[in-house]
């Protein structure tokens, strides 16, 4: 019986078993340094090779990491794996004194890209939804804008009386019918 029979095991044990399996198929590390990293001997791999229950995590790390839907992860992460091995490579190009000036700006100018150095931090998006309308009355008369979602918020009432009187223009109701709809606090 071995340690890591059918038995039921504790959640932090589940986790390292899974992430054995996922490592085991991504092949990103060798067995050894991935068997180190979470706390496995050689002989604790034997065993748990096997267990139905390993067997079984590994055929579904297996179909998940060769998934349709997982290429363009396992693009980048094997990219990232490709240039965590060149980056020595850099660093010796641009501190040789044999290579040419040019070479080593092109080594910093790569490894400051793939290190995100000088570059502008991206702006969040707004979240939630936007409202945005601008009017503009001709005439040399500053458009009058109304939003929501930025410093420039209109109240809701404004907002709801030009958004009426659109809609009452375009039904062909006149000015006057519409100040009728408005309350006298409005006017």
């Amino acid at each position: 019986m071995t340690p890591f029979s059918e038995a039921l095991l504790s959640k932090q044990d589940e986790m390292r078993l899974r992430e054995l399996a996922n490592g085991i198929v991504r092949g990103i590390e060798t067995a050894e340094i991935l068997l180190d990293r979470l706390g496995f001997t050689s002989s604790d791999y034997t065993d748990l090779s096997e267990t139905r229950m390993f067997r079984q995590m590994l055929t579904q790390a297996q179909s998940e990491w060769e998934g349709a839907s997982n290429t363009h992860k396992r693009i980048k992460l094997k990219a990232a794996v490709n240039i965590e091995e060149a980056l020595p490579h850099f660093y010796r190009a641009m501190t040789s004194e044999k290579e040419p000036l040019s070479s080593k700006v092109k080594a910093f100018e790569v490894v400051s890209r793939v290190a995100g150095l000088g570059m502008n931090e991206p702006v969040p998006a707004g979240t939630g939804q936007f409202f945005k309308l601008e009017i503009n009355l001709g005439g040399g008369i500053a458009p009058m804008v109304l939003a929501n979602g930025t410093e420039n918020i209109a109240d809701d009432v404004s907002l709801r009386n030009i958004v009426t009187q659109i809609e009452h223009e375009s039904m062909g109701i006149t000015q006057s019918g519409l100040f009728d709809n408005l309350p006298l606090e409005e006017l």
